[in-house]
């Protein structure tokens, strides 16, 4: 069974890719939609080619989403069926034809890191766009109260991974310095086991003859004879 959340945008106020992309970044997440195929900054934000194919960078990663965007009449969403289903969940919002929806779909097993960005799409077209949000199989619905819910989860997600991503660069930095010192100590090792090096005991040779030579002619010059 998969979840299904939806949020219809009044008509006039769904978001362009570039206006999308503006308001992330303003709230500081780490989302941004990606354009595909012919797709323009200035095109109203749209899945690609219409196979549900919505990609985004999140953290730094590639992710492949399931998002579907369509006006609510005809063509798109079914304007009285929504109208509909609001109604038996208990919320007095009611669509219009020329309003725009956003529906996605997923596994209540999905990992975290690939629920963060649903939540936070969902949640900024009802804050920073005039949506409404609503679920598609349970009585969940509302606008600001609604989009927190979504958007401190996707918070608490982002800082929960970007702590992990830390945690794990500190413990590779840790291994490498082990294994760095474990190398040093292997070549120590190995030197001693060789004995000392065959060009030090020559340079001692040679610099205990000059020292000979040297105290030899100091003797010779102050007695007259050599040493």
């Amino acid at each position: 069974m998969s979840l299904t959340y939806e949020v219809a945008v009044p008509k006039g106020k769904w978001p362009s890719f570039g206006q999308m992309n503006a308001a992330l970044q303003q709230r500081g997440y780490p989302l941004r939609v990606l354009l595909q195929g012919d797709q323009q900054l200035d095109d109203p934000m749209q899945e690609f080619d219409g196979f549900l194919s919505f990609h985004v960078e999140f953290m730094g990663e590639f992710q492949e989403m399931e998002v579907y965007c369509a006006p609510y009449g005809p063509k798109g969403r079914d304007t009285e069926d929504t109208n509909e289903h609001l109604e038996q969940i208990g919320s007095d919002h009611r669509v219009q034809d020329g309003d725009y929806n956003m529906n996605v779909g997923f596994s209540p097993s999905i990992p975290q890191k690939y629920f963060a960005p649903y939540c936070l799409l969902m949640g900024t077209l009802v804050r920073d766009f005039g949506g409404y949000g609503y679920e598609g199989q349970g009585p969940s619905f509302g606008r600001m109260d609604w989009a927190k819910e979504l958007l401190d989860s996707a918070e608490g997600i982002v800082e929960y991974e970007q702590q992990q991503a830390k945690n794990t660069a500190a413990l590779a930095r840790e291994e490498a310095d082990a294994a760095l010192v474990a190398k040093g100590d292997v070549q120590a090792k190995a030197e001693q086991k060789r004995g000392f090096p065959l060009w030090r005991t020559l340079a001692l040779i040679v610099v205990a003859l000059l020292v000979a030579e040297f105290v030899d002619k100091n003797i010779y010059n102050f007695t007259g004879t050599g040493a």
